[in-house]
């Protein structure tokens, strides 16, 4: 299910274009339109580790945001 955040309510991942809000545990991307709230028991935290491992291997930032949303779905997380 995909919601609509309020942009203020969020942290940036540094270097990244992800969003992830630590008190509704969802996250969005700035290049991808949507928000998905973290499942199966995933943490902020290791969303935000997942996605910062992905830094610097991409392109662009749309390739980046594409990637994160492939490995959170891949754990199960979105």
């Amino acid at each position: 299910m995909r919601e609509e955040l309020n942009m203020d309510d969020l942290t940036q991942v540094a270097g990244g274009k992800v969003y992830i809000n630590t008190r509704t545990k969802k996250i969005g991307f700035k290049n991808i339109s949507g928000v998905y709230p973290l499942q199966n028991g995933a943490s902020p935290y290791e969303a935000l580790e997942l996605c910062d491992s992905l830094i610097g291997k991409y392109a662009t930032d749309a390739e980046y945001d594409q990637a994160c949303i492939n490995a959170l779905k891949a754990k199960g997380w979105i």
